[in-house]
Order: C-alpha cells, then structure tokens, then sequence
C-alpha cells in the first residue's frame, strides 16, 4: 500500500502548494506566482532526477510532447493562479474534478471513444457535486447554483484549467511514453520555464522586486509541487496511473479544508459535501 502512502502525500504537497500560493498572491500578481511554479520546482526534480534511471534514448515523439505540453501547460498553471487569486479555494479548486470529465469528451470527440455507463454516472455525479458547492442559492431559482459558480471569476478560470489538464494528460503521456515519467516531466518544466520566462521579461509581467522580496513563499510553491510531482510519479511506479491519480485528488480536499482553517471561507458543510461528492464522481470515472 505504499503507493497510496505516496498518492496522499502528494495531494497534501499540492493542497499546501496552493496554500501557499493564495497567501503569496497578496504580494505578487498571477504572472510571478506562475513563473515561480515552473522556475522553483525545477531545481527540485533535477536532484530527484539525478536519482533515477535516465533514459537511454528518446523517442522521435518526445518534443512534439513536450513541446504541445508546454502551451498547454502553462496557460493552465496561469489559469490556475489567477482563479486562487480571483476566488475562494473551497469554490476553485473542486473545479479540477471536471478533468476525467473533459478527458471523457475530448476521447470520444477525437479517439471516437464513447464512454459507458459508469463514466457517463461519473459525469453527472461531478455536476451534482458542483450544484452543491452553491446550493444555497436554489432558494432563488433550480438552476441558480450553476449561474452562480459561473459568475464566480476563479470558478471559470478554473473549468477552463480542468479542460487544459484534460489536454495535457494526454499530450504528457505522449512525452513519457518516449521517454521515463520524471525525465519527461523534468524537461517539461525547464522548457515551460524558459518559454515562460522570456514572455513575461519582455512584457514587463514579471519585476525582480517581486523575486527579492518574495523568493521565500515562491520557492515554497516550487518545493510543494516538485514534492506532489515525484510523490505521485513514485506512486505511479507501484501502481494504475490512474488509481494513483484518483487518490491525488484528495487535494481538492484538503486545499478546501486549508481555506476554511486560513482564509475564513464560508459555506463549510456545502462546500465540503460538494467537494466529497466530485471526489466521487472521479473515483467512478476511474472505474469505469
């Protein structure tokens, strides 16, 4: 059971990593917190790395992964911080659920892969999990709930970073299956990195002054993800990708737990049901 061991610590590390992005977000805008991401996790997994076995050669598919990776990658890790930034943790982060959702549709509008009953249960389950998030406004009308998540601005943000994940699931896949997982994921980072790091220097997105004065919360958002990444690759090692995945998600509950403790958000049985209940709907999905 080690994997499960490996799998709940890296939902805590990513869970805490978005704590410690929401609290440093007060500081620093959406673009520094997402270059800190790619930039501090990456001394990390090169250290692991040094760790583990290197590939001894890389597939002619490797960087066409890689490469479609990276803008999907960090247009979702943008996303991601300005949705922590835009709202509640216990209101964005359940939104992640919707990743096996979107995985279902985009497989059976590009691989023609029709889900079945179990993953099409999965769905609706999520839904169901989301109405609760926001069913206190059912008292204004049935649907208000859905109409209230989609005018919470990080919410959106947030769906639309479930729909890239559901890209890059795939797209990373491709790299690793060229490759080894933490070669892959380590070479995503350095080119995301790199990328992203000439974009915001030569729009003036990102001050130095944010780095200086900041560097000791944005180097703790690199170590809890660099510590997510290699707990769940590690759990991957022992068992299903998916199963070990399924169990990573716990961070939408403990992310959630972290905004009712530090940030005083309301709504904690709601948004705490609605939450388990999204958690459902993936382990299905998963079963399915």
């Amino acid at each position: 059971m080690l994997w499960l061991v490996l799998s709940i610590i890296g939902a805590l590390a990513d869970a805490t990593k978005d704590f410690a992005s929401k609290r440093v977000m007060g500081r620093v805008n959406p673009y520094a917190a997402t270059w800190a991401l790619l930039t501090f996790t990456l001394p990390f997994l090169a250290v692991a790395l040094l760790f583990t076995e290197t590939p001894a050669s890389i597939g002619p598919l490797f960087w066409v992964g890689v490469g479609a990776n990276v803008i999907f990658y960090t247009a979702a890790v943008l996303l991601y911080m300005k949705a922590i930034n835009a709202s509640d943790l216990s209101i964005t982060l359940p939104m992640i659920a919707f990743t096996p959702a979107f995985m279902l549709l985009t497989g059976s509008l590009l691989l023609n892969e029709l889900p079945n009953a179990l993953g099409i249960l999965g769905v609706l389950t999520i839904v169901a999990g989301a109405y609760l998030l926001r069913i206190k406004d059912a008292r204004e009308g049935l649907l208000k709930p859905f109409f209230s998540l989609l005018k919470e601005k990080g919410a959106g943000y947030m769906l639309a970073v479930a729909f890239f994940f559901s890209i890059t699931s795939v797209t990373g896949k491709l790299a690793i299956n060229e490759s080894t997982p933490l070669f892959a994921v380590t070479m995503i980072y350095l080119v995301s990195m790199l990328v992203f790091t000439a974009y915001v220097v030569a729009t003036g997105k990102l001050e130095a002054r944010d780095v200086t004065e900041n560097w000791r919360g944005l180097a703790l958002i690199g170590f809890f993800m660099s510590l997510a990444e290699i707990a769940l690759f590690n759990a991957m090692m022992l068992t299903l990708a998916v199963y070990a995945i399924a169990v990573k998600r716990l961070s939408i509950l403990f992310g959630s737990l972290y905004g009712f403790k530090f940030f005083r958000e309301k709504d904690v049985v709601q948004r705490l049901l609605g939450s388990v209940i999204m958690l459902a709907g993936i382990v299905i999905i998963t079963l399915s």
